[in-house]
């Protein structure tokens, strides 16, 4: 069974969740499925040029068409894009070949936030007619799906199903921790809370808000507190203006975007991830695998992966509820490693790569088995 994965992002650091969670896909099909080879299709990133993808709407929908063509793969496995999933559709439609799965990955780049009614009815159609070529449609959390369904409102009358991303944790030496601290100015004494990611998108950027506002609650009882932030996403000015607007900006830190997300998660003491709407966020995932405690809101697919007062604390995205359960992490020690002990816990025994990547080729299996 050939596969061929597509996906706006492959071995791309800005990729952010996307690109983690197909890399994580596709390196674990490789290594446990080597029978199915897997080809990748990718507009953005580091890979085999041969699989790349002209950028803009136009290069996608027929680039794609044309790189499946030379490939002919028996499964089509597109991530989170509707000028990859067009491409597919349209190959589909004209050649009646390969099977298309289709996996919604993110909240963001929707219809339903074009202002011109004319061009929102468009895009609607054009994923109602892309999802309507496919043979399974999947969600990365069951949140995701229910709203998905509730802002296209297109009927899906194909098998669906939920799957999860996973997570591996990786080693980190201390020399990259000792580096990163120096690069930005983090003493060995200074309490360090993180947020990675969470500067690309508009839902993401106002929770962090919350956040930074909570901090400005907090460093009064703790005067060495650091809020890091990364990623160099396109709300991130907004972010540093907010910052220096509520007299915080010297408590945090925007490092841009980072190589190894476990690094800045090894110095962290404690993991935050307040948005006001998320899938199910791989950096949460990354977090609980380094068995950090978390503090994250109770929006989204978060609450999936995190049962409140085991795994993590969950909060109301409010600055005054983020900072109370900060407080309480900090302040007891021993509920700070029980709750980032548990939540590796959970990743070994639910969130492993090893496991999401059968759940998908047996997905794929079954659809060829039709």
């Amino acid at each position: 069974m050939k596969i061929s994965v597509l996906s706006m992002y492959w071995n791309e650091p800005q990729g952010g969740g996307i690109n983690a969670y197909v890399t994580g896909l596709v390196t674990m099909l490789r290594n446990r499925h080597p029978e199915n080879p897997v080809d990748v299709l990718y507009v953005q990133g580091d890979g085999d040029p041969a699989g790349r993808v002209r950028p803009g709407a136009l290069g996608e929908i027929v680039g794609t068409a044309l790189h499946l063509h030379r490939l002919s793969p028996d499964v089509i496995h597109v991530h989170d894009s509707i000028g990859l999933l067009l491409g597919a559709a349209l190959y589909r439609s004209v050649l009646r070949r390969g099977t298309v799965v289709y996996t919604f990955l993110t909240e963001t780049k929707r219809p339903v936030h074009i202002k011109d009614r004319f061009l929102r009815l468009f895009g609607t159609c054009l994923y109602s007619w892309g999802i309507g070529r496919c043979a399974c449609v999947t969600f990365v959390s069951r949140d995701l799906q229910a709203k998905i369904d509730a802002v296209y409102a297109i009927p899906i009358a194909q098998p669906t199903a939920i799957t999860y991303p996973g997570v591996e944790a990786r080693p980190v030496l201390p020399g990259k921790i000792l580096e990163f601290q120096e690069r930005f100015g983090i003493a060995d004494g200074d309490i360090v809370l993180l947020s990675q990611g969470v500067t690309v998108n508009r839902f993401k950027a106002k929770g962090t808000e919350e956040l930074i506002a909570a901090v400005a609650l907090l460093r009064g009882e703790y005067p060495g507190i650091k809020l890091v932030l990364t990623r160099d996403g396109r709300f991130r000015p907004d972010l540093e203006r907010y910052a220096r607007a509520i007299g915080v900006a010297d408590a945090v830190v925007f490092t841009g975007d980072v190589d190894d997300p476990f690094v800045p998660l090894a110095r962290a003491d404690l993991y935050c991830h307040i948005t006001l709407a998320d899938g199910l966020p791989i950096a949460l995932l990354e977090a609980m695998a380094m068995a950090k405690p978390i503090v994250a809101s109770r929006t989204g697919g978060i609450p999936e992966a995190i049962a409140d007062g085991e795994d993590g604390l969950l909060v109301e995205p409010r600055a005054g509820a983020i900072a109370a359960a900060v407080r309480r992490v900090l302040s007891d020690p021993t509920l700070a490693e029980a709750l980032g002990r548990h939540a590796r816990q959970k990743t070994l025994e639910q969130f492993g790569w090893a496991d999401r990547s059968d759940l998908v080729a047996g997905i794929y299996t079954s659809l060829k088995r039709r």
